[in-house]
């Protein structure tokens, strides 16, 4: 039997493409496996993320371990890495077969299988999880001045409406009770096609779909959401109060050279909306600290802003100079020792925003989705707002809705006593 095993890094994008690699891979006749295969037929694929220079070093890791312990293995390596710089992989020994983000969907003939293989644009599962990511719109046009996002992906590109629809019925009926929907500058779905689409449209279309389920959105960037919008997904009852939304600094002059379309006060003025129109949200972000020319002053202006927001989570993010980016050859960079000092006192602010923020849902109650058995009988699932909770309970709970009472909070996590289901 040829086997396969996928190593996905990255963001919830790439983890939508390992599936689809995934459902490729077994329609082709290859049997999944859990453990790196290393027998003849055996193939091993690492989808790659490019977004940072810790994520390259962390790729370039992760490949050479698996190259170590491929033994007669073929090795894929394909995603962000491979099209940002396809000619430092093949520098590296031991991989057999490079695919750039156009070609995933070849995978399995460039391996020589000879049978008919679906080329996927839709999954209908989600391995190992409870809540399935939906992607549905790929690429980006912004080119902030930092990212090598759009060289590696590409221009925005929106799957239509009714592509969308049936594959969100196709995973639902396989029993997921979550969809996330992602795409790589999400709120930008829908202007590239004929018939241009909303992005609430999409999601009020999706929330059609009977049965008792959820939908979570994904990263939503600021300079494609306003009260209007806000207002309009509040009133689409399936969807969660939860918004990822990414301010990068808390300084306009900073935001300007960073080629982000807003200021602070515009990035206000959407949170703000966020929590008059849904109860008890979570909102979390991604500030980037060390940006070149970045000054004290300038830094303190995104922890202050941390503190105004109220933050449930802030994914902070070393400034790293991206080959081929507008911001790799700006002057004046912060010296690391610096940027690690700053990236600690900012985790130490948020930190604490998010602490205040779980401190306020104690002792209410909030409907989890149960996702999986820790140890004994301690059950573990999140809430709406995306906030984890463990509480004892029966394995009969997993993948179904239980009402849960909030009693007692930690930095990472909630404890919690079951009071229906």
């Amino acid at each position: 039997m040829k086997r396969f095993h996928i190593h996905t890094l990255g963001c919830k994008v790439n983890q939508y493409d390992s599936q689809l690699i995934r459902e490729q891979m077994i329609g082709a006749g290859y049997l999944e496996s859990d453990h790196v295969p290393n027998q003849r037929h055996d193939v091993i694929i690492i989808n790659t993320c490019t977004v940072t220079g810790r994520s390259d070093q962390k790729c370039r890791t992760t490949i050479k371990r698996l190259v170590r312990e491929k033994g007669a293995a073929t090795v894929v390596v394909t995603g962000c890495f491979v099209d940002g710089d396809i000619e430092q992989l093949k520098k590296i020994d031991g991989i057999d077969l490079l695919v750039k983000n156009d070609e995933r969907q070849q995978i399995a003939k460039l391996l020589g299988h000879q049978g008919e293989v679906s080329e996927l644009n839709a999954i209908t599962s989600f391995d190992g999880r409870t809540r399935a990511f939906l992607k549905i719109q790929d690429g980006c046009n912004e080119f902030c001045a930092y990212c090598k996002v759009p060289y590696v992906r590409g221009r925005s590109r929106s799957k239509l409406l009714g592509h969308v629809v049936d594959e969100a019925k196709g995973i639902l009926a396989n029993g997921y009770r979550e969809l996330v929907v992602t795409g790589i500058h999400l709120g930008s779905y829908g202007h590239d096609l004929r018939e241009v689409v909303a992005l609430d449209e999409v999601i009020g279309a999706i929330a059609a779909i009977p049965g008792k389920f959820r939908i979570r959105i994904s990263s939503i960037e600021p300079m494609n959401i306003d009260p209007a919008l806000i207002k309009r997904l509040s009133q689409i009852g399936k969807v969660c109060p939860h918004f990822h939304i990414p301010l990068q600094s808390g300084d306009d002059a900073v935001l300007k050279l960073m080629g982000r379309r807003y200021a602070y006060a515009d990035y206000r003025r959407i949170t703000d909306a966020v929590k008059e129109y849904f109860d008890g949200v979570a909102i979390s972000t991604d500030i980037i600290v060390g940006f070149s020319g970045e000054t004290a002053a300038q830094f303190h202006n995104s922890a202050k802003a941390v503190c105004e927001i109220g933050f449930s989570k802030v994914h902070i993010f070393p400034f790293s100079a991206r080959a081929g980016t507008r911001a790799a050859g700006l002057a004046d960079p912060v010296p690391p020792k610096e940027i690690t000092r700053r990236i600690e006192e900012l985790d130490s602010v948020a930190e604490e925003s998010a602490l205040e923020f779980k401190r306020r849902m104690v002792d209410t109650a909030h409907e989890v989705l149960v996702e999986e058995k820790k140890r004994g009988n301690t059950l573990q699932g999140y809430t709406g707002n995306y906030q984890r909770v463990s509480f004892g309970g029966d394995d009969a709970l997993i993948g179904t809705f239980a009402k849960v009472a909030l009693k007692k909070a930690h930095p990472e996590y909630f404890e919690g006593l079951v009071v229906t289901h």
